[in-house]
């Protein structure tokens, strides 16, 4: 709705939107229940995300889809296999580091949220990590989209061949409070039903399994 919040980016809104509530002179947080909102927050986004999904279209063009992930999922395992390997006795846990951009790479930030719940990694580390990628990332994707592109245009084939089968397409989701409240309530059911079948399996919650 807001073209402003398009160009800097929903993450970067949040991120700046926290430090301003996080450091009010006149409102004090509370960390154990900021916390909790966190962990919270994260498995009721990821079925929200997964709502809005194609699911129909992603069948349509599975064969390169799942080719290009598989291909990604790889390079991405490669690279970190490797510099863990460059880095190992320098930098602590970076088995952790490694885990965090793996799912980034692979999934975006939802996916190192989750990734980082599953493994325990610690907040400071978590943000660190994250504004890494953000800075690295946007300089790499400023690269792609200005002198990148035309280096790599004879080497690359064009997304011609489905074009003539691409059909604009109206956003079919409401934007109303009731819509998104209903939204909401599903994300919560998925995540009470998840968080049962982790307390019948390990007997209590188990991130990982959670996720």
């Amino acid at each position: 709705k807001f073209p402003a919040v398009k160009v800097v980016g929903v993450v970067v809104v949040c991120y700046l939107a926290g430090i301003l509530f996080g450091n009010l002179p006149f409102w004090k947080i509370n960390p154990k229940i900021s916390q909790t909102c966190v962990e919270m927050s994260v498995p009721l986004a990821i079925p929200l995300l997964l709502f809005g999904a194609d699911f129909k279209g992603w069948l349509r063009y599975a064969k390169p889809a799942v080719l290009s992930f598989c291909l990604a999922c790889l390079s991405v395992s490669i690279a970190t296999i490797f510099s863990c390997w460059l880095f190992q006795g320098k930098v602590e846990k970076g088995w952790e580091l490694g885990g965090l951009f793996v799912g980034v790479f692979i999934g975006g930030t939802p996916n190192m949220a989750a990734i980082k719940q599953a493994i325990g990694v610690s907040e400071e580390r978590y943000l660190l990590a994250n504004a890494t990628d953000m800075l690295l990332g946007g300089m790499y994707l400023t690269m792609l989209m200005t002198f990148i592109k035309p280096i790599l245009k004879p080497f690359l084939k064009p997304f011609e061949e489905y074009a003539s089968e691409l059909k604009p397409v109206e956003s079919t989701v409401p934007m109303g409070l009731r819509a998104m409240a209903e939204s909401v309530g599903m994300a919560v059911l998925v995540f009470g039903v998840s968080a049962g079948l982790s307390f019948l399996i390990t007997g209590g919650i188990n991130m990982a399994l959670l996720m």
